[in-house]
This record gives structure tokens, sequence and C-alpha cells, in this order.
């Protein structure tokens, strides 16, 4: 926001110890104040797909995998995609083709056949949950590791949220259900405690924790370098591959993607559309602050594309499991609804 969006101040450290409690004091000289926005990751991604769905002639598909890509001989595309759920099968043609892949773009390209050098660099990051009462810490803390990195500690719903780690995998170590490792969650702990010695901060404190992958960018073909900007690729004709970048830039990275899809397509890019309020919100936006009705959980299952219990409970909601949903709904109309076509409801 360039510190446009409200003041930011520097305190001395006895303004900093009010506002910080428990703060190791030793050393401390005084800290700097800044405000920032929290993000629902799952809820970021659902609500650019709802906004799409808007416009005409827009459709959005989950739970498909893309087994082939074939040219045609008018240029054109046919990517064939298999249902995970039910195993249909379907195609599409299409003039333009972009990938979004993430840290599986990699992968994608080379199951694919298509011609494309690895430009991936796996980076592993680990979070942890802490509970609420093990700090007494009211406000957001960005705080720096003795091997000079970065650490957030922010409080938000009931609970803390601590990260991140960062760990260079390999590239072929498995991505798809990457979960925090001992070493990781030790390092965060180790952390806290080096800032609030006094709360003594230990496993029995972390009510759950996950990982995820960065997809770095290599600068150029150098392993060692990476980037944290995007990049997008141009491996055949009228075909875009997107990588790189973070959720701070994302509508930047929409906007590069489109201008080069436009220009094949012959649209003028209008850059006012990048700057206006996503169309469409979830039907639940805080699950801890909203009530959660039987007709809110019917309303989510009919407009957001729900399809197991896993893409309600911890995307649709936000939520660690099921409780919040009343039984005579999970025992009837929930379980008649997930399956919205599908064969086997998996128990996630």
């Amino acid at each position: 926001s360039l510190f446009k969006n409200t003041p930011h101040k520097t305190m001395g450290k006895k303004e900093t110890l009010k506002q910080l409690i428990g703060l190791k004091e030793e050393g401390l000289k005084g800290c700097g104040m800044y405000y920032d926005g929290l993000v629902d990751d799952s809820k970021l991604g659902l609500e650019c797909i709802y906004d799409g769905l808007v416009s005409k002639n827009s459709f959005a598909k989950n739970y498909k995998k893309v087994f082939n890509v074939k040219k045609q001989l008018n240029g054109h595309y046919k990517v064939c995609f298999k249902d995970t759920i039910t195993g249909d099968i379907e195609s599409v043609l299409t003039k333009t083709l972009q990938f979004a892949t993430g840290p599986f773009t990699d992968r994608v390209m080379l199951n694919l056949k298509i011609a494309w050098d690895p430009i991936i660099l796996l980076s592993k990051g680990t979070h942890i949950w802490i509970k609420k009462e093990s700090l007494t810490l009211k406000v957001a803390m960005v705080l720096q590791t003795n091997d000079n990195r970065i650490i957030f500690v922010i409080p938000s719903r009931n609970s803390i949220l601590v990260g991140t780690t960062e760990i260079m995998l390999d590239k072929d170590q498995e991505i798809l259900n990457i979960e925090a490792g001992q070493e990781e969650i030790t390092y965060l702990l180790s952390c806290l405690n080096e800032y609030f010695p006094g709360q003594n901060l230990t496993e029995k404190d972390i009510l759950s924790s996950f990982a995820a992958i960065r997809p770095l960018v290599k600068e150029g073909h150098s392993s060692a370098k990476t980037s944290r900007n995007h990049k997008i690729y141009n491996p055949d004709t009228n075909m875009f591959v997107l990588a790189g970048g973070k959720y701070t830039t994302f509508r930047k990275m929409a906007e590069d993607l489109n201008k080069k899809v436009f220009k094949v397509l012959n649209i003028k890019h209008d850059k006012s559309l990048t700057l206006k309020p996503l169309r469409r919100s979830s039907v639940v936006q805080d699950p801890f602050k909203e009530n959660i009705t039987d007709d809110k959980i019917l309303e989510i299952l009919k407009k957001e594309m729900v399809r197991t219990k896993e893409d309600l409970v911890k995307r649709r909601l936000s939520l660690p499991t099921l409780t919040h949903i009343s039984e005579d709904l999970k025992r009837s109309q929930l379980q008649e609804s997930l399956k919205n076509g599908t064969k086997d409801l998996p128990e996630k």
C-alpha cells in the first residue's frame, strides 16, 4: 500500500512493552508499528473464481485433471481432462491456453509432454497454530530470527498463527500432501521462546500445523538465484505459462497474463477493470463471527461448487471440523447434496 492506508510510527522500549506483553526486555530498543491485511488464501482464490463466473459464458470446473493437450491443424488446442471423483472424461477446444499451476508447473508440463525447461525451485514453508492463551499477544507481530529470517505471529480468530520457515526441496520430492516437519515445528517454537522467554511454549501449545510450497522461479539457468517475482513463458504458439509471484501481486500477475491473451484474441485491455473490487463474495465471510445455520450451509452447497466434505469445511467455511454444522443436516441434506453427481464421496 506504499504506507498510504494509515500512518506508521515508531515506539520506544516502554511503549513497546505495553503493546507486546511478555516480550523479552534485554536488548530491546523499541519497535515500529504499521498496518497490514490478513488473507484467507482459500477464500481469495475462490472469490476470484466466483467473480469470473458472474461474466457471461464463464465456467469453472474443480477436481479435473488434465491428462492430454494436443495441438490441432488450425492451431487451436484440444484439452482432455478427467474428473478425479467420477472418472468421467471431457475435452474442450481453445484458441489460447494458459497454465497457472504454481509449484506443480514443471511436473504438469513434463506429464503433458510439452517442450519445457524446468524453472521452478521448491521452497517449503511451515506454519503452526498455537492456543490463544499461550501468548499474551493482542496484536500481530513481525520478529527477526537469529538466522536473519522473518517470522509473523498473528492473533487470528481463536488462536495465533506463527510462520513461516523456508526449506529448499529436491525437485523429485513429493509435494502434493506436504506436511510440517518436526525440525520446522521446533524451530518456530524456539523463535517464539527467544522473544517471549517467560511463556515456555512447547508442542502442547500447538493446535495444528500445516505446510505449503512456494513456487520460486529460477533466474536464468542458475539454481542458486531465485525470484519472488512472476514470469510468463510462451512454450508454444498462443500457449502461456504463468509462474512465480505471490498474494500481494496476484492482480498484477493476472493483468500481465491477460494482456498477452487479449492481444491474441484482439480484445482491448481495460485497466480500470483490474482495479475494481470482486463482484461476488462468499456466502459465509467469517464462520467464527457469523451464525452458521443449516440454510447457509445449503446455500453454500448450491452456489459455491462444493464436491467434498473437505471443500465445505476447510475451504468454504475455513473451519477445522464439522462441529458448527447440525447433526440433522449432516445426516440428511448434507450427505445428499455433497454427492452432486459423484460416485463415491471421499471421507475427507
